[in-house]
């Protein structure tokens, strides 16, 4: 309820945003945790700390984009991390930088990186046509912009942070799709002849297009729209509303389920398949390596007979557990960074993409040894760095195998000894 002077009315509800959260351990933070997506940042902070492990402390809440770097030497404490508010790019810049200022700043890399659900306003991609039917809607809103000249400067988004404000958003002076979109409605509304003036240049073509789509509930629809406009403003509404309808699809076409000869049971151990969730019957995720007598547990959602969002999912095989937390199950394929616990102690934890390790990824067993290097379709691929204690062994590996000259030396030391494989082969 909001009061203002002696008058007191409902404030309009405002969806909640989503909210990330960064952890990481008390040293050098080789250890972190992750999370994006999460409807309260109680949520995202709960997972990100349970991503990272005991000794460890949330250090940043975001609600855009957000990167964290550190400094890949043994030796070194140096870390930083940031958020931005218009671009991926801005915060994975800015957590460099701020590692950089801690350190030598030679061995800092992005270890991870992400934004939450709105598409920011650098991907938005907007003419200077929509800016001004911004300017326009800001102005009919009672924030004054400065001018509808389709430039943001100091006004516009001292204006933009005082109408989020307003509307109980988090006042960053950046738009997302959502926000917009309805700036765009209301300055059209209030202004038909700049209306007329943006349908005659391309920013008015997407509109029109857009509007004989947005109520579709045919897929091809909105596939159409992103192929003509795949960075348009709607470009973001499009993809999630193309997401429901094939989830709805897949819900209502019982061709499109997980068949009996796809899923695990009667599988020989190591045969990808769809495994059966154990409390939910009928609902399965994608299992790459089935092991004998494993089952499943998932705390997330279903829709068409898959695992969908976000949770936990519980591996049990041989009286051991795994778990996988942080990511987001698509059609119960693994995609974003997702951190994995294996019941030896060890900690994995990187990107997915459509079910497949892709990225930079981080491997530290239960002794506190290190391997830390690049995933391409689930294969070790490209400079990888071992650490055990102050040993290093560093080279290069091909589809999962060492191949090319490995380098072992002593932290600290100039000392190197030289290695060469070939397909996983010692030659020399």
């Amino acid at each position: 309820m909001t009061v203002l002077a002696v008058v007191v009315v409902m404030a309009p509800a405002v969806a909640q945003s989503p909210v990330g959260a960064l952890a990481i351990d008390g040293r050098q933070g080789d250890q972190w945790g992750w999370a994006v997506d999460y409807d309260t940042a109680a949520a995202a902070r709960e997972m990100a700390l349970q991503g990272c492990g005991p000794g460890c402390s949330v250090v940043l809440t975001f609600g855009r984009c957000a990167a964290y770097a550190a400094d890949q030497d043994a030796n070194s404490t140096a870390v930083g991390w940031a958020e931005s508010y218009d671009s991926a790019a801005g915060a994975r810049q800015a957590a460099l930088a701020e590692c950089r200022s801690r350190g030598s700043g030679t061995g800092c890399i992005v270890r991870v990186w992400g934004c939450n659900g709105p598409v920011v306003e650098e991907d938005l991609r907007l003419n200077r046509a929509t800016r001004r039917q911004v300017q326009l809607g800001l102005r009919s809103a009672g924030f004054d912009p400065g001018g509808a000249d389709g430039l943001f400067g100091p006004r516009t988004r001292a204006a933009i942070r005082s109408w989020q404000s307003a509307r109980g958003a988090r006042s960053t002076g950046y738009l997302d799709g959502p926000q917009v979109e309805a700036l765009r409605g209301r300055g059209a509304r209030q202004s038909p002849a700049s209306t007329g003036a943006v349908a005659a240049d391309a920013g008015g073509v997407e509109v029109v297009f857009w509007q004989s789509v947005q109520n579709s509930t045919n897929p091809a629809d909105f596939e159409a729209y992103l192929r003509r406009f795949p960075n348009g403003v709607f470009s973001e509404l499009a993809q999630n509303r193309l997401s429901a309808l094939r989830v709805a699809a897949t819900a209502a076409d019982p061709a499109s389920r997980v068949r009996p000869d796809e899923t695990c049971a009667g599988q020989a151990a190591g045969v990808a398949c769809w495994m059966e969730i154990s409390q939910r019957p009928g609902c399965y995720v994608w299992n790459p390596s089935p092991q004998p007598s494993e089952t499943v547990a998932w705390t997330g959602s279903c829709a068409g007979g898959k695992a969908q969002g976000t949770g936990t999912l519980t591996w049990v095989h041989d009286g051991g557990v795994q778990t996988n937390t942080g990511g987001r199950l698509v059609d119960g394929e693994f995609n974003g960074h997702w951190v994995t616990r294996f019941a030896d102690g060890t900690v994995a934890q990187g990107p997915f993409v459509d079910g497949e390790p892709n990225g930079h990824w981080v491997i530290r067993d239960a002794d506190g040894d290190v391997a830390e290097g690049p995933m391409v379709d689930g294969e070790r691929t490209g400079h990888w760095v071992h650490r055990s204690g102050s040993f290093i062994h560093e080279g290069p590996y091909v589809d999962g195998k060492r191949d090319g000259l490995w380098v072992a030396r002593m932290e600290g030391e100039t000392v190197e000894v030289s290695t060469l494989y070939r397909n996983g082969e010692r030659v020399r």
